[in-house]
């Protein structure tokens, strides 16, 4: 299945939507909804589930994945997205090796 693409030229919002989409078709536990309480909510609810694009075979989509969700986590100011960051990072250490 081809993931969203990366740095897309919709809203953040919308892009949110697309991830949340995305991970539900791999069979995370997430809502295709976006969060009435905004992007933040929405970023952190997607990387609760992030983990499940491991199962992909395809290590470009993976990448392409995880560059969605930071390109997002960009926007947020860093004094409200500090335990995103942290959260994300904890997923990765996650992920299988090589």
């Amino acid at each position: 299945m081809q993931g969203p693409a990366v740095f897309m030229d919709i809203s953040l919002e919308d892009q949110a939507q697309e991830l949340r989409k995305y991970f539900k078709s791999l069979g995370a536990e997430i809502s295709e909804e976006k969060s009435p309480k905004g992007i933040e909510d929405d970023l952190h609810k997607i990387v609760g589930v992030c983990d499940v694009c491991f199962k992909e075979t395809n290590e470009a989509d993976v990448e392409a994945i995880l560059n969605s969700i930071v390109s997002i986590m960009v926007s947020i100011p860093l004094e409200r997205g500090e335990n995103l960051i942290l959260a994300f990072s904890q997923r990765l250490t996650k992920a299988p090796g090589p």
